[in-house]
C-alpha cells in the first residue's frame, strides 16, 4: 500500500510539473512581443516627402491600424488603418512635412496592431540636414566580417569615414567638425566623439570605437560634418553578432514562431491527456484487482465461520445427549452452554 501512494504521488507531482509548464507557455504565448523590424533609415534636408512603411501579413485577410511614436514634429502618418489580404505586403504611408526643424538625428517607431495587440514594431530613424546647397558630404563604410573585432567579450568596430569637399571654391575653409555617434535602436547615445579635420577634396580615414561586453545587438552609426553653421550627415544601422534580439528584415516573409508554440502546445496537452490516460486505467486496474481480493476473502472468511459454527452445534448436541443420559452432572452441563453460545455469538459477529 506505502509503494502505492508513492507512486500516486510521483504522478500528481508530474501533473502539476505539466500543467505549470502549460501555464507558462500559455502566458509566453499570449505576451509574446510583436516582431521587431530592421530599421527604416530616412534622410531629409528640406520640402515634403513621402515614404512607405511597409510590413507582410502570413496570416488571414485583415484590417490593421498604426500609430506613429517620435518627437519628430515634421513627421505623421497618413493612413490609420488599412485592410491588407492573406499572404500579401502592406504598407502605411509616413509623411514628412516641411515645417523648420533643426538639423540632427530623431528617432521614433511605426506600431501596427491588429485589435488593440501590437504586432509589428518598425523603428524609424530620421536623419535631417541643412537645406542650403551642400558643400561638404559624408558616407560610413562598414564591412561587418572585416570592421568587427571581439576580445574578451568585448567588440570593438572600425567602420571607414568618408569625407568629401563639394565646393572647389579657394576661398572656402577646408577645416570642418566631423561628430560620430553610436546610438541604440531606442536613441539613446552608446558613444560619442568630436574632431576637427582638414578636407581640401576626400578626407578617409578609420574611426574605432570600443562598445564593451554589454552591447546591444542592434546600434546606428551616425557621421556628421559641420561646416559656418551647416550640417550634412549619414546613417547606417548594424547588427553585431553575439546578437540578444533578433532583427527581421521587412521583407522576411514567414515567421515560424507560432508554429514553434503551436507544436510545444499539442506536446503539452497530449503528454498531459496520455498520462491521465494511463493514470486512469491503472486506478481501474487496480481497483478490480482489489475488489477480487476482497471477495476472496469474504468467501473464504464465511467458509471458514460456517464450519466452526457447525462444529459447535454438533458440540452442543453431544453435550445435550451426554447430559439426557447422565453422563455429565447439571452444573458442568450448563456450563458448557453457556461456553458454546458465546463462541457461536463471537463467530457471528465476524460475518
Amino acid at each position: 500500500m506505502q509503494c502505492r501512494n508513492l507512486n500516486g504521488e510521483k504522478f500528481k507531482m508530474i501533473r502539476k510539473i505539466l500543467l505549470i509548464l502549460l501555464i507558462l507557455f500559455l502566458i509566453g504565448f499570449v505576451s509574446a512581443e510583436p516582431i521587431l523590424h530592421t530599421p527604416q533609415i530616412i534622410t531629409v534636408s528640406s520640402g515634403k516627402s513621402t515614404f512607405p512603411i511597409s510590413f507582410f501579413n502570413d496570416g488571414d485577410s485583415a484590417n490593421f491600424k498604426a500609430k506613429f511614436i517620435s518627437n519628430v514634429p515634421f513627421a505623421y502618418l497618413q493612413e490609420e488603418s488599412i485592410n491588407v489580404d492573406k499572404e500579401t505586403y502592406g504598407s502605411f504611408s509616413l509623411i514628412l512635412g516641411d515645417s523648420k526643424i533643426i538639423p540632427g538625428i530623431y528617432f521614433g517607431k511605426v506600431v501596427i496592431y491588429d485589435n488593440l495587440e501590437e504586432l509589428f514594431i518598425i523603428p524609424v530613424i530620421f536623419g535631417k540636414e541643412s537645406d542650403l546647397p551642400k558643400k561638404f558630404d559624408v558616407s560610413i563604410i562598414f564591412d561587418e566580417s572585416k570592421d568587427t573585432k571581439i576580445s574578451f567579450d568585448e567588440i570593438t568596430i572600425s567602420p571607414t569615414i568618408d569625407v568629401y569637399k563639394l565646393d572647389y571654391n579657394p576661398s572656402t575653409s577646408n577645416n570642418v567638425v566631423f561628430v560620430f555617434i553610436i546610438y541604440d535602436l531606442n536613441g539613446n547615445i552608446l558613444e560619442s566623439s568630436e574632431k576637427t579635420i582638414a578636407v581640401s577634396t576626400r578626407s578617409s580615414f578609420e574611426q574605432f570605437s570600443n562598445l564593451g561586453a554589454n552591447y546591444p545587438s542592434g546600434v546606428v552609426l551616425v557621421s556628421m560634418v559641420t561646416h559656418v553653421g551647416s550640417l550634412w550627415l549619414d546613417v547606417s544601422q548594424i547588427n553585431l553578432p553575439k546578437s540578444d534580439l533578433l532583427l527581421i528584415p521587412a521583407v522576411e516573409k514567414k515567421d515560424f514562431s507560432s508554429w514553434i508554440y503551436f507544436g510545444v502546445f499539442i506536446f503539452l496537452i497530449s503528454s498531459m491527456v496520455l498520462l491521465n490516460y494511463f493514470w486512469n486505467r491503472r486506478i481501474k486496474k487496480q481497483a478490480n484487482e482489489w475488489s477480487s481480493h476482497v471477495d476472496y476473502i469474504k468467501k473464504t472468511q464465511f467458509s471458514d465461520v460456517a464450519k466452526a459454527m457447525r462444529n459447535l452445534n454438533e458440540q452442543k448436541n453431544v453435550l445435550e445427549r451426554a447430559y439426557k443420559s447422565n453422563y455429565i452432572t447439571t452444573g458442568s452441563y450448563q456450563r458448557g452452554i453457556i461456553e458454546i453460545d458465546k463462541l457461536t455469538t463471537s463467530l457471528k459477529k465476524r460475518l
